[in-house]
């Protein structure tokens, strides 16, 4: 069991030469560098990058490598297609890659590291001619029955497929059709908590949660809350995608992605350019995905208003991985514009419940009923499923008399709906967004912090079970 940098660079050295090693180290320099461009991978994980990337990568040769061609799909920081390529030089590597910043990353490592026997196919994989390929390999790419779907041309009768997956990864070899006509075998990772094949999960779920984070009152704490309860769900243990739907990309920016490194955004996922493989992209924070946004978004509902279930696009997006929804997260928190417009529409038909930030003042009480009648009317037309599973109190301040009034009118109208926990007012979560960092990392011990974590331990305690409908 691989535990450490030591150990990984160890166990990559037993499979290639000293030439190869050198190529392996550029390659993780090149990789810390190009990560300060755009979100390769997590920052977090560049200080076990052997451990973690390289020999997770290089324990595929146990099982793939044999045949004419290795074909990495969605190839993105290079892993494991890069790995292989180096490590197998006489092997022809194909990488297929969409997203344009990524392929010119893969282009100019495969030209520093002069790989020969590698290239790119820089398109969807819908796109690419087919060839007969040896092995298959995928890391995050798509479920298993829509990976052997899209992958199935280039498939022979001889073709491994070597997919890093996680604990689900029995079930999803049990879930496929009788008649896939294909042999899995799983077997565990050589990296400590991981599977083969894919990422570890700490539960596992037969479909993703969606959250929906919405009052159509601005500034009453939404997108705080979604970036701190998603970056707490994460630090539990929950597998986390956080989707930025609001035009102003805020919770992007407090995640610490850049604007140029939003490449697929959240509105070339509601206008079907691009799924939601290819819009998730990691952020600094271990078990989080975000799907960014930019200002791109604010002409969505223009452009969605001429089109057929233009209410239903996000809930195509999310479930399209496989027609029970599995997308290989846990949960999803959708974070939406101070607005209940169609891009709030779209975010509460997919969701399967709904937390609502409060803001402790008169005019926020009046917006909270606006809110209700919106999800009520959603419920009758759209999603008979939706409910709430909670009402935050946020920008509480024991030192007005109208902060404690209100808290208590709307604990006496909604019950047990509200959360115990209450966000106070705290100069740490104002600041935090400016350095592209959840409250919880830039400062743990503040008192907001620990508000939000404890948020997160009640809303655990109410999923999936305790849905009240509005």
């Amino acid at each position: 069991m691989i535990t450490n940098e030591d150990q990984a660079k160890h166990y990559a050295s037993e499979l290639c030469d000293a030439a190869a090693m050198d190529k392996l180290e550029r390659l993780t320099a090149g990789l810390g560098q190009e990560n300060e461009r755009q979100n390769l991978v997590a920052r977090a994980t560049l200080q076990t990058v052997w451990q973690r990337h390289i020999a997770d990568s290089a324990q595929l040769l146990k099982w793939g490598g044999e045949g004419s061609a290795w074909l990495d799909l969605g190839s993105g920081a290079g892993f494991p297609g890069l790995v292989i390529a180096v490590m197998r030089p006489h092997l022809s590597v194909v990488l297929v890659e969409s997203r344009k910043r990524r392929v010119a990353w893969l282009e100019r490592m495969i030209a520093e590291l002069d790989l020969q026997n590698c290239r790119v196919e820089g398109a969807r994989l819908e796109s690419i001619e087919t060839f007969p390929a040896g092995t298959i390999s995928a890391r995050a790419f798509a479920p298993l029955d829509r990976l052997l779907a899209l992958s199935a041309r280039f498939s022979t009768k001889d073709t491994f497929w070597v997919l890093p997956k996680g604990r689900s990864a029995s079930q999803e070899v049990k879930d496929l059709p009788k008649n896939h006509g294909k042999m899995f075998h799983v077997e565990q990772s050589h990296r400590s908590g991981r599977g083969n094949c894919r990422r570890p999960r700490t539960m596992e779920q037969e479909s993703m949660i969606t959250i929906a984070i919405a009052n159509q009152k601005g500034g009453v704490g939404k997108t705080t809350t979604a970036i701190n309860i998603a970056t707490a769900m994460a630090a539990t243990g929950w597998k986390t995608l956080l989707i930025d739907l609001d035009p102003q990309g805020n919770a992007s920016t407090g995640l610490g992605v850049a604007s140029s490194a939003r490449e697929n955004t959240s509105y070339d996922l509601l206008l079907q350019q691009a799924t939601l493989s290819e819009c998730a992209q990691p952020t600094e924070i271990p078990g989080l995905d975000i799907v960014p946004a930019t200002q791109d978004l604010s002409g969505a509902e223009v452009e969605l208003v001429s089109v057929d279930d233009r209410t239903a696009r996000l809930t195509h997006a999310l479930h399209q991985q496989t027609p029970g929804g599995f997308t290989g997260y846990d949960v999803c928190f959708i974070d939406c514009p101070p607005s209940l417009g169609l891009l709030t529409l779209n975010a509460l038909c997919a969701a399967d419940t709904l937390l609502v930030p409060l803001q402790c003042e008169f005019f926020a009480l009046e917006g909270l009923s606006q809110l209700l009648q919106t999800v009520e009317r959603v419920q009758q037309g759209f999603n008979s499923s939706l409910g709430i599973v909670g009402v935050v109190l946020t920008m509480f301040d024991r030192r007005n008399r109208l902060t404690d009034q209100v808290a208590d009118d709307v604990r006496d109208c909604l019950g047990n709906l509200v959360f115990e926990s209450v966000i106070p007012r705290n100069v740490r979560l104002s600041e935090a967004p400016s350095h592209g960092m959840p409250a919880l990392v830039y400062d743990h011990n503040c008192p907001g912090s620990r508000a939000y974590i404890g948020l997160a331990r009640e809303l655990i305690g109410r999923l999936p079970e305790n849905r009240k409908a509005a």
